[in-house]
């Protein structure tokens, strides 16, 4: 009995740590600045920013990529160390890494929701609305199957 609950317990704390992995690498870019510019770029395309909007968007890509960084890491060592658990089971170390992971993950989908406003409030009433639609064009063609893996979400 005590064995099924040792295994109910591993089996719960892996699922946190890989839900809190799969949450925060959809949150981020992965290839650093490199995705930060080619998204600019698609941006600076659609919408027409200006040389300063553009400055100002930079500046919120950049101003949190070092804390994203370091939190994607922590959180790659969370999973590694929680997928390979072997040994005797400590339900308080294994819950300290589920409660961390979503510490780390909960950072991760604030900052993430802050630079959205930050970015919006840079752009212009014509342009939010642009976007908008572009986002509401783009939802209703990855509904339709059109959408291909790979594929840069604003190239549509």
């Amino acid at each position: 009995m005590q064995r099924i609950l040792k295994k109910s317990l591993v089996s719960a704390a892996l699922s946190v740590a890989l839900l809190g992995a799969a949450v925060s690498y959809a949150q981020v870019p992965h290839s650093g600045e490199h995705s930060h510019e080619a998204k600019l770029e698609r941006m600076t395309k659609l919408l027409d920013l200006s040389e300063s909007q553009q400055s100002e968007i930079k500046q919120v890509f950049q101003s949190n990529m070092s804390q994203k960084q370091a939190d994607r890491k922590r959180l790659m060592e969370l999973k590694r160390e929680l997928r390979d658990f072997d040994g005797d089971f400590d339900a308080a170390a294994v819950q300290a890494k589920a409660d961390e992971i979503g510490q780390i993950t909960s950072r991760m989908t604030f900052q993430s929701v802050k630079a959205k406003q930050q970015l919006r409030e840079l752009l212009s009433e014509e342009q939010r609305s642009k976007l908008k639609q572009h986002h509401a064009d783009r939802k209703g063609h990855a509904k339709r199957g059109h959408h291909k893996k790979g594929q840069h979400k604003m190239d549509h």
